[in-house]
């Protein structure tokens, strides 16, 4: 059932909003408001609620502005087909998402389409992200094509709750949220969409992330874990790479940043992130400067990691041909250095 609350739009909208709603009553009040609080305006804001069973729906018709379009699933079918309706529904050239337990910045869709419009070969545009609630954290995501690209072989580079898309292309392309990945739906949607198109990041923070334990990401953990190796094995198979189950546990360890402590683990570490860059210029198929510079994070988010190793960890990191083309700000250095030493007087102690 598709209503509108309010008065019909009198002109096409620029972008739509689409907002999945499940029993999302908690928040959903202070979501809906930061998109109605937007300085751009022409919107239209569609929410589609999945057969919630608590106060969602009564909260959703207490809004009276024309730009909410209300459509009613009546029965749970879940969030990649609720998704997939409301790209075919969106009447807006542009398909901003939202989730009802977020907030978003009050600028953040007239940045968004205003950097749309301007590159018309963008098919995805994201931004930074602030969490709040249960944890606190930034995450400032690259911004170009290149490098966004390069680290989706690692993890996800864009924040779903804050993409831009634009419509005719995922409608064209037939790019749509694959049920078979659930639980790392965006992750998967993104390294499909094809390379004669851009994926982008605005240099901002225009969406707080709020974190809680209802999350579904909270909730299903090892299914996530599941799904997201799954589509990083594909991207390395793309590449070109030999994987056996040992190197693929090696680089899901290294894209979690949750290396096993030992100098063995560092040196393997090592020897596949430059194996990667060696395969990748015999394919082309990522930007070499790109991938070098992502390779590097990675590199030192592992060492840094690793820590517990005392200066083996500060050893391993700066004995490896990736650091010599790496250059690490002082604050990071004397923060790596310090946490190994701590790790070694740890050691001396118990000992």
């Amino acid at each position: 059932m598709d209503t509108n609350v309010g008065f019909v739009m009198d002109k096409q909208p620029v972008t739509t909003v689409l907002m999945p709603v499940f029993n999302g009553s908690q928040y959903l009040r202070d979501a809906m408001a930061s998109i109605l609080s937007q300085t751009f305006t022409r919107f239209e804001f569609l929410i589609i609620d999945d057969g919630s069973s608590d106060d969602s729906v009564t909260i959703i018709k207490s809004f009276s502005d024309p730009r909410i379009r209300l459509v009613m699933n009546g029965t749970n079918l879940g969030l990649i087909e609720t998704l997939n309706k409301g790209l075919l529904l969106a009447r807006g050239r542009y398909v901003a998402r939202m989730d009802c337990d977020d907030i978003s910045h009050s600028e953040r869709l007239a940045l968004q389409v205003s950097y749309m419009d301007k590159h018309d070969n963008v098919a995805v545009c994201g931004c930074w992200i602030k969490a709040f609630g249960s944890q606190r954290f930034v995450n400032r995501y690259p911004l170009t094509d290149d490098l966004i690209r390069a680290q989706l072989l690692f993890e996800n580079a864009l924040a779903h709750p804050s993409v831009m898309m634009r419509r005719d292309v995922f409608l064209a392309e037939r790019l749509f949220y694959d049920a078979g990945t659930m639980r790392a739906e965006d992750y998967d949607l993104w390294t499909r969409v094809p390379t004669s198109f851009k994926l982008a990041n605005l240099n901002r923070i225009l969406l707080y992330y709020r974190q809680h334990q209802q999350q579904v990401s909270a909730a299903f953990l090892s299914e996530q874990s599941d799904i997201t190796r799954t589509i990083r094995r594909k991207q390395l198979e793309g590449l070109g790479m030999e994987l056996t189950s040992e190197t693929l546990d090696l680089h899901v360890k290294i894209s979690q940043k949750k290396p096993e402590i030992s100098t063995a683990f560092l040196g393997n570490a090592a020897t596949w992130l430059l194996a990667l860059q060696e395969k990748n210029s015999q394919t082309n198929i990522y930007d070499g400067m790109a991938l070098a510079e992502i390779v590097k994070r990675y590199w030192w988010e592992t060492c840094f990691h690793a820590t517990e190793l005392g200066f083996g960890a500060w050893k391993s990191y700066f004995s490896s041909l990736i650091s010599r083309q790496a250059r690490i700000g002082t604050v990071c250095q004397t923060l790596f250095l310090l946490k190994c030493l701590l790790r070694k007087h740890s050691n001396s102690q118990a000992t």
